[in-house]
């Protein structure tokens, strides 16, 4: 399992099973390989949703936002 946290606050968001964390990994830029973390935006939400991309992670990265226009989220193994 993959945890998710806000990386400013370092707020617990919640986890990703390997499989959905590879889908995340796969539609999201990463800038350099060594990068644990992602800037998500609530563009970035609607795009994802629009791909068909699984509930589990669409609701992650809303509580991610918590109403904000946009976030990093941090990942760790």
């Amino acid at each position: 399992m993959i945890k998710l946290v806000n990386k400013e606050t370092r707020q617990e968001l919640g986890f990703l099973s390997e499989e959905d964390f590879a889908i995340l990994q796969r539609e999201l830029e990463v800038e350099n390989p060594e990068d644990t973390d992602y800037y998500i935006n609530k563009d970035t939400v609607e795009f994802m949703v629009e791909q068909g991309i699984s509930q589990t992670i669409i609701d992650l990265l809303n509580k991610a936002l918590n109403g904000a226009e946009e976030v990093d989220i941090e990942w760790i193994k």
